[in-house]
């Protein structure tokens, strides 16, 4: 009884995701542009400053589990081509209300596009590799396409400038390697790969291990499309805000 008290589910990840990344994105969209903005005095700017380290900082909790959670994804969905599909149909739907909120423009894909593409590439390169494995081939022949297909969605990932780039890609992929093996190293491991090739201040996502701990592979209650809307909504929504503020 005890442990079923203590049991996280998906319901409860998706949700500690959705929450830790609408604060980090109060810190990106309104703090950080916010400073910006003229007549700010100096010790405003420090305030302002603190708060948007704190928020950033919690915010690097939500890519990993939302990682995590996709490798989870692919091998619970019934139909992993609707689940693509569905990650695509969003990224596109996301870019908008992402450049918006994020490059101050209507419409921008040389600078900086939004997560969901990289969660698109990572579902794909997952499918890629489990479907090869699957195959009777040879060790060296699936180890060489193995090692072409990561560098390829590594680089195709830069190439797009998709938020996190290649090391997005990697930190997924590290997960579905370890997923038989151990439910914690994978996250680790992604958490790592982000922080060497990202940004130091991503081992605070070594945290999210708090609630991982006690996951059992269950579902809980469902959220099949509202993490879906949560992100080109509230960035929307965010840019309004913005907008709204002078900023």
């Amino acid at each position: 009884m005890t442990e079923m008290k203590r049991e996280t589910t998906a319901f409860t990840l998706k949700i500690i995701a959705i929450v830790t990344m609408l604060l980090d994105h109060v810190g990106a969209v309104i703090i950080e542009k916010g400073m910006h903005k003229g007549g700010i005095g100096i010790e405003t700017v420090r305030q302002l400053d603190q708060i948007d380290f704190f928020l950033r900082a919690i915010g690097r909790i939500s890519f990993p589990i939302f990682c995590y959670l996709l490798v989870e994804g692919f091998f619970y969905t019934s139909n992993r081509k609707k689940h693509a599909i569905r990650l695509g149909v969003f990224a596109l739907l996301s870019e908008i209300p992402f450049d918006l909120a994020v490059n101050e423009k209507l419409l921008e894909f040389q600078v900086h596009n939004n997560v969901m593409f990289t969660l698109l590439l990572g579902f794909l390169g997952i499918w890629l590799l489990e479907y090869w494995k699957q195959k009777d081939l040879p060790a060296l022949v699936l180890m060489c396409g193995n090692v072409a297909a990561v560098t390829g969605l590594y680089l195709l990932a830069d190439w797009i400038r998709c938020d996190y780039g290649g090391a997005g890609i990697l930190a997924i992929l590290g997960i579905y390697v370890l997923h038989d093996k151990s439910p914690y190293a994978g996250y680790i491991l992604a958490v790592v790969i982000l922080a060497v090739l990202s940004n130091p201040l991503e081992l605070v996502a070594l945290f999210g291990l708090g609630a991982l701990v006690f996951y059992r592979g269950r579902q809980g209650r469902k959220l099949k499309y509202v993490s879906y809307i949560v992100y080109p909504v509230h960035l929307l929504a965010f840019a309004g805000v913005r907008v709204l503020m002078g900023i």
